[in-house]
């Protein structure tokens, strides 16, 4: 009976010792790739700086045009009529 008992407490021992190194061999794993981590958990950070430098001597562009065609093709909810916006895109090129 005293045998039995020891077999399994050195049974249990050594489990607990190999999942303890298991755990502790993923995490070593895991802290040692940050970046890969980061990206498995989703998408990576953006920066919204702007690209280009003001120039206020530079070329203007017109909106007008874009704006009319819009407000014909995207209703109140935000939802765009695309193959009607389609058709009409001739008139961006007037």
């Amino acid at each position: 009976m005293l045998r039995r008992h020891r077999r399994l407490a050195f049974g249990r021992a050594t489990l607990w010792l190999g999942l303890t190194g298991a755990v502790l061999g993923v995490g070593l794993w895991v802290a040692s790739l940050p970046g890969r981590l980061r990206h498995l958990l989703g998408p990576p950070a953006v920066s919204a700086a702007e690209a280009y430098a003001d120039a206020p001597e530079g070329r203007i562009f017109d909106h007008a045009r874009l704006d009319a065609l819009l407000r014909v093709h995207v209703d109140a909810d935000g939802l765009v009529d695309y193959e009607a916006l389609g058709r009409d895109s001739t008139a961006l090129h007037g």
